[in-house]
């Protein structure tokens, strides 16, 4: 249920259809449900939704959006629109990611890695791996390309090269768990990349050592100068 792609009014031909929710009623404090298509099939906007909701004429001013809110800078009073109203509502602000509700409903956990943290995740270097196979057997043919990924998928990733990024990926977890950031845990990574994970005795003596280069790399380039 995301607010930004929902029309004021229904419908809308590019407008995706919403998962059915429940919010609380503000009089009773009862669970409602809410089907979010009408009988048409077609996706309820935003005023349906607040109406349905009893909340429609809560607000201040009944636009999409409100200036302060465009501008980036929205009132402390969440009635000053539409979007932002519906936003607040729990079921909207707090509701799971559509992966993680599928899983816990089968009595699941799921773990989801840190944004913007690639090196946590292998899978990223199985891409690399296929996106350069591919570059090299390339022939510039978008229907060629796309009737060699399922095979290379199927048949041609060595599992001895997925165990070794995996395990290039779990000496990264290794080293953030024991302090280690930045370049002085990419300098870890090339000091102990034959091994399954960093040794924590050995920290202090990564750390110093990689102090030492550093300023051996300043000196260096002082005298450059």
């Amino acid at each position: 249920m995301v607010v930004s792609r929902l029309n004021k009014g229904d419908g809308g031909a590019h407008t995706p259809k919403m998962k059915n929710t429940t919010f609380k009623d503000p009089i009773t404090g009862d669970n409602v449900p809410q089907l979010m298509q009408g009988a048409d099939g077609k996706q309820k906007g935003i005023k349906t939704i607040l109406e349905e909701r009893g909340l429609w004429n809560t607000l201040q001013h009944k636009v999409l959006s409100c200036d302060l809110c465009k501008s980036g800078h929205p009132p402390g009073n969440i009635n000053c629109c539409a979007k932002r109203l519906l936003s607040e509502q729990t079921d909207f602000k707090e509701q799971k990611e559509w992966l993680q509700d599928t899983v816990e409903r089968y009595g699941h956990s799921i773990i989801f890695f840190p944004k913007f943290h690639c090196e946590l995740n292998y899978i990223e270097m199985v891409w690399g791996y296929i996106k350069a196979k591919l570059r090299r057997e390339s022939l510039f043919s978008f229907t060629l390309l796309k009737n060699r990924i399922d095979p290379l998928l199927k048949e041609e990733i060595p599992i001895s090269f997925v165990r070794k990024v995996s395990r290039h990926c779990f000496r990264f977890m290794n080293g953030y768990r024991l302090g280690l950031k930045g370049p002085e845990l990419d300098y870890a990574m090339k000091k102990y990349k034959g091994h399954r994970r960093i040794p924590q005795e050995q920290v202090q003596n990564i750390k110093d050592e990689f102090k030492d280069k550093q300023q051996i790399k300043m000196e260096r380039e002082m005298l450059k100068k």
